[in-house]
């Protein structure tokens, strides 16, 4: 900002819960200086009893929040080993949307879910583990008899991805880049076909080092060079469970 760098968030791993800095520019530390005055400025006071703001309290540098929560880091080993498992021959304790339009984003919408940690297994599918339950429009799950719009349908999926969440907001968390080399195994890939601005299909990153792609509808493996057309990228990073 202006040249130089906002501290917006300080994540604690191994706390239960986060806070977010009031909002100042400091100038340039060491990283071991910066380290320690971190540590200081927001050492945890177990003591302290947390609420959740709103969103125009946090607008006015309100700086302590919030709810108990554990981020669950995204597995590209667990993503990929499940892509690679279903990619030709789909995983049926989900159901199809192959006759509604494509199931390229359900198969990808799965994948990021086993990335984040839930097991292949219909109790945690109906429990919606590392699912986000809501209506149709908002949520973020599926099961046997079908998924929200934000799991199945591309554009929708990437929206919801991308945009912002407040840190009491649970759900995945991703990190857009810029070009196919800082995709990494396990991140996203859309494409589209036409150039119109309009995304039609999402593919997973298998492996990077040949730049070969899990897919379905069709159900099977692409490289890089066989997709035409505009394409942009996320990572995934992590899902926020609220407690």
């Amino acid at each position: 900002m202006e040249d130089g760098w906002k501290i917006t968030e300080h994540d604690y791993e191994d706390l239960s819960f986060y806070e977010i800095s009031k909002e100042k520019l400091i100038r340039e530390f060491q990283p071991k200086e910066l380290a320690e005055m971190i540590d200081q400025e927001f050492s945890p006071d177990l003591k302290k009893e947390y609420k959740n703001f709103s969103d125009v309290e946090l607008k006015n540098n309100v700086g302590i929040l919030s709810l108990p929560a554990v981020n669950h880091y995204y597995s590209t080993s667990r993503a990929v080993e499940y892509a690679n498992k279903y990619v030709y021959n789909r995983n049926t304790k989900f159901y199809d949307a192959t006759s509604g339009g494509g199931d390229c984003t359900n198969f990808a919408s799965q994948v990021l879910w086993y990335g984040f940690g839930a097991n292949d297994t219909m109790n945690d599918i109906l429990n919606k583990v590392m699912m986000v339950p809501g209506s149709y429009e908002e949520g973020w799950y599926a099961g046997p008899g079908g998924g929200s719009k934000n799991w199945e349908s591309v554009e929708a999926f990437w929206t919801y991805m991308t945009s912002f969440k407040s840190i009491d907001t649970p759900g995945p968390r991703v990190v857009v880049v810029d070009s196919v080399n800082s995709l990494d195994n396990g991140g996203i890939m859309q494409i589209d076909f036409s150039n119109d601005g309009r995304f039609e299909h999402t593919v997973i990153l298998v492996d990077k080092t040949t730049l070969k792609f899990a897919q379905h509808t069709p159900n099977t493996y692409r490289y890089y060079q066989e997709y035409t057309g505009a394409k942009r990228y996320f990572n995934p990073y992590y899902f926020r469970e609220i407690e």
